[in-house]
């Protein structure tokens, strides 16, 4: 897994998200955009790579469309609707981009040629993924866990709760 954050060159999401499926076509690679302002850290992303990866390894898929099953789990959803909240709304919000199996390398150097422009990672919005996440004040002051912990446990939950 390769994370590349930054922010979109094209001024319209349809357009980026054009250029990002033709990348992940060309070298055989998953790529998926998320609004770098939802995620809690690098764990909550690797973690879901893992578990869209074993959903698929074990035929227990959420969406038909690898791209959009890694969305479900970085979201924590079943849901697939409600999981494109975490997608790009607009074309100068922050981004993370995934990128998976493949030629990583070379979708990774052809996105950032073409469709990100490399930034800094911007700090998570503690309070949407409190609220998203449903992680409480009484939960944060109970527990040494970190935001991101507490993310990736409800993220894990998805596996489980089929």
């Amino acid at each position: 897994m390769t994370l590349v954050f930054g922010t979109p060159r094209q001024t319209d999401v349809d357009g980026f998200l054009d250029v990002l499926t033709t990348i992940g076509d060309r070298h055989g690679s998953i790529i998926q955009a998320i609004d770098a302002r939802w995620v809690a850290g690098e764990r909550h992303l690797r973690q879901a790579v893992r578990l869209a990866r074993r959903s698929r390894m074990h035929e227990a898929t959420i969406a038909d469309d690898p791209a959009m099953e890694l969305l479900c789990y970085v979201a924590g959803t079943r849901q697939i609707e409600r999981a494109l909240t975490f997608g790009i709304d607009d074309a100068s919000d922050p981004v993370v981009v995934i990128v998976t199996e493949g030629d990583a390398a070379a979708a990774v150097e052809e996105l950032c040629d073409r469709a990100v422009r490399p930034g800094d990672v911007p700090a998570p919005a503690v309070e949407r993924l409190d609220d998203w996440f449903d992680i409480t004040t009484a939960e944060r002051r109970a527990t040494t866990v970190s935001r991101e912990g507490l993310v990736v446990e409800r993220i894990s939950l998805l596996a489980v709760d089929r």
